[in-house]
Order: C-alpha cells, then structure tokens, then sequence
C-alpha cells in the first residue's frame, strides 16, 4: 500500500475518489496527466486493492475501496500510543535540564591569567 500512495498523482486521485466515484479522464485531469500516464497510475492502485473499476461502454468509472484503509487505520491505531507515549519521553528529555547542563562554565575573565 505504502508504494501505492507515494505518488502525489495517485494520492491527488485517492483524494479525488474520496468525494465520489469518476472516470479516468476525470481523475487524469484532477492528477494533471495524460491518459496513459492515469491508466498506469490507476493499474498501481487497483493492483493494491485500493480502488474499483467498472467499464460500461467505452467509460470506465473508479472507485475507492475502503477497506484497505480502514485496516491500515486500524494497524496505526494499535501503534499510535506506543509512540505517542515515546514521542512524549523524547521531547521530555530535550526540556528537562540535566546535571551535566547545569555545570556553570567559568567566564573567560576568570580563566585569563595576567
């Protein structure tokens, strides 16, 4: 999935898709490319399950597919307070001073001998 959405042009079309079903030309000209250039982008994304076409004469219509989202939502869920909790002792450590910041440095008039 994470292959899929590193486009920005697939990740304009997913975005796109999340408004509501459209065909490629449609989704060629909200991601600014030709049609063949779409065609591969919609094959990459299709390929990872992340949207559905349907022909109907010479239209094709793409939709997103939610599922893998929600299970990528998911995933992130279980993870998400294992690394707010990490997040949160790392920023502490940078705001808390240590005794080693506490060492008072002479000034350098105190250090010149004359």
């Amino acid at each position: 999935m994470a292959d899929a959405i590193a486009s920005p042009r697939r990740r304009a079309v997913i975005d796109r898709l999340c408004v509501g079903p459209a065909t490629t030309s449609e989704l060629a000209g909200v991601a600014g490319a030709a049609l063949p250039t779409m065609q591969q982008h919609l094959a990459i994304l299709r390929d990872a399950r992340l949207i559905r076409s349907e022909k109907r004469g010479r239209t094709v219509t793409h939709v997103l597919d939610p599922q893998p989202f929600e299970e990528l939502e998911d995933w992130l869920a279980t993870r998400r307070s294992f690394w707010t909790n990490h997040l949160g002792d790392l920023a502490a450590a940078f705001t808390t001073p240590s005794t080693a910041d506490s060492t008072e440095v002479p000034a350098a008039s105190e250090t010149e001998s004359t």
